[in-house]
């Protein structure tokens, strides 16, 4: 059986080129902990403290940190291909470039989180709270976004192609240079956004709300019915 931390108070602890694959972690306080090449892939993290944690070089592949708080966790580069992260919090945590393909993410909350180049593609972010989180150049093909929260989100350059994105609140979000071609945007609110430059090609935009948003003019459902706007 796995090595068991759950519980346990490990606030601080410096982990280093180790395989803690499958170990559980489930409610341990890691605040502050540093993982230095760490193979945590399968590990129970659910409802784990990781505020601060500084994850170097070490991969999370299908890891549960379901409820975790990652409060301002570094995570740059890090496999997390297939985890879940549901109900987890990431505020202010640095997740650049990181590895999320397929990973189920429904209810996260990620206020001001950086995410810039990080792989999403498949992901589930049903419910997700990304506002004011910084998406820029990320690849979010065919992920799931419906009913999340994207309000002042920086998805510049994006790529949300064939992504479902239905009844989303992306008010005042920009979307510059994004890629939204086969995207369901129906129903979302996408007020004084920033589309200059988009790719829309094939989006379905029924009941899109687009007061204000820039780069876009006469859009309804249908493509031939909408025109992209270069400013």
């Amino acid at each position: 059986m796995p090595e068991r931390f759950s519980g346990r108070d490990l606030s601080g602890h410096a982990f280093s080129q180790a395989d803690l694959s499958g170990m559980d972690f489930t409610g341990s306080n890691l605040t502050g902990a540093t993982f230095v090449r760490v193979k945590l892939d399968h590990a129970d993290l659910t409802g784990a403290i990781l505020r601060g944690v500084r994850f170097t070089h070490t991969s999370l592949v299908g890891a549960r940190l379901c409820g975790a708080d990652l409060t301002r966790a570094w995570l740059r580069g890090a496999s997390l291909a297939g985890a879940d992260l549901s109900g987890a919090k990431t505020p202010g945590a640095n997740l650049r470039q990181a590895d999320l393909s397929g990973a189920t993410m429904t209810g996260i909350w990620m206020y001001s989180a950086t995410l810039s180049g990080a792989r999403l593609p498949h992901a589930s972010l049903v419910r997700a709270d990304l506002t004011r989180a910084d998406l820029g150049e990320t690849d979010l093909s065919r992920a799931d976004l419906s009913a999340a929260r994207l309000i002042e989100t920086d998805l510049t350059g994006a790529r949300l192609v064939d992504a479902v994105l239905r009844d989303a609140d992306m008010l005042w979000a920009r979307l510059r240079q994004a890629n939204l071609a086969g995207a369901d945007l129906r129903g979302v609110r996408l007020f004084q956004a920033d589309l200059r430059g988009a790719h829309l090609e094939g989006a379905d935009m029924t009941g899109a709300d687009l007061a204000g948003a820039k780069g876009v003019s006469g859009v309804s459902g249908s493509p031939d019915d909408w025109t992209e706007v270069e400013e």
